[in-house]
């Protein structure tokens, strides 16, 4: 007599049906129904698939794209104006990149007087850099001199200009990117 199978199914209510016993083999068990060597090969395929979606899923957990722009609690101070329209005022935005945060900010400015460290635009603390620059940033500004800059803690200080004149009129931009 043959092996046979007992199995609860439902069709129409829960019933019982009987198997030959090969047959149920072969549906329980993959192995009967493919080689072995091919069903090893698509388990490690669908490990690889499995490994790499993690891979995308915590890439997307660490990386993100840049924020918009905000002047969310930027203020500016001794005598600093935006030199000509309200997209001149300092601005920032943010992104995460590999797991840390960056911050990049943009403004031009005019009615500077001083230089010496001198701050004028000052930032919201949690945009301050990891390690506050030590070396200043240079960048060009009017009549073909430079202005660099030193970013500190939570401020962005005038250092210097290139002949260390200052004129009300001219222009000083900035753009920088730092960690936090």
């Amino acid at each position: 007599m043959a092996k046979i199978l007992k199995m609860m199914t439902q069709q129409d209510g829960w019933q019982e049906q009987f198997f030959p016993i090969t047959t149920t083999d072969a549906i329980i068990d993959i192995q009967k129904l493919v080689q072995t060597k091919d069903y090893n090969l698509l388990l490690a395929e669908f490990a690889k698939a499995k490994t790499r979606i993690e891979v995308l899923e915590d890439f997307k957990k660490n990386n993100t794209g840049w924020t918009t722009w905000t002047k969310t609690g930027i203020v500016l101070s001794n005598g600093a104006q935006p030199y000509s329209s309200d997209n001149d005022f300092p601005q920032y935005r943010t992104r995460v990149v590999n797991g840390d945060k960056e911050v990049e900010m943009s403004f031009r400015l005019k009615n500077l007087t001083t230089g010496g460290d001198t701050t004028y635009v000052k930032f919201p603390t949690e945009l301050k850099p990891s390690a506050p620059s030590q070396v200043g940033l240079s960048f060009p500004m009017s009549a073909g001199r430079t202005a660099s800059w030193v970013i500190g803690d939570g401020v962005i200080m005038l250092h210097a200009t290139s002949d260390n004149k200052f004129d009300t009129g001219f222009w000083y931009p900035f753009t920088a990117r730092w960690s936090i």
